[in-house]
């Protein structure tokens, strides 16, 4: 699935920032606990915790909104450092 890899790189990416996801902790939940950390991203972060939960929740995935959750991630990946900066 697009969306799940897509995801799971943004986890990976965020991780080797020194923000990884909790085990026990939703995607939602991550997102809304880090974004303080990366104000640039905030909005993009606190967005895709939304749709995350809306995705999660419903008893039908909506195809729109997981569009929008895929280029979500790939504008995060494209804004976030590869690695932490010293």
């Amino acid at each position: 699935d697009p969306l799940e890899r897509a995801l799971l790189q943004l986890q990976q990416r965020l991780a080797a920032l020194d923000a990884a996801r909790l085990p026990a902790e939703s995607v939602a939940i991550w997102l809304q606990r880090i974004a303080a950390h990366w104000p640039q991203q905030r909005a993009a972060m606190l967005r895709l915790a939304s749709l995350d939960d809306r995705q999660r929740y419903a008893a039908d995935a909506d195809p729109q909104q997981r569009t929008e959750m895929k280029a979500l991630c790939r504008q995060l990946l494209r804004q976030l450092p590869r690695r932490r900066v010293k």
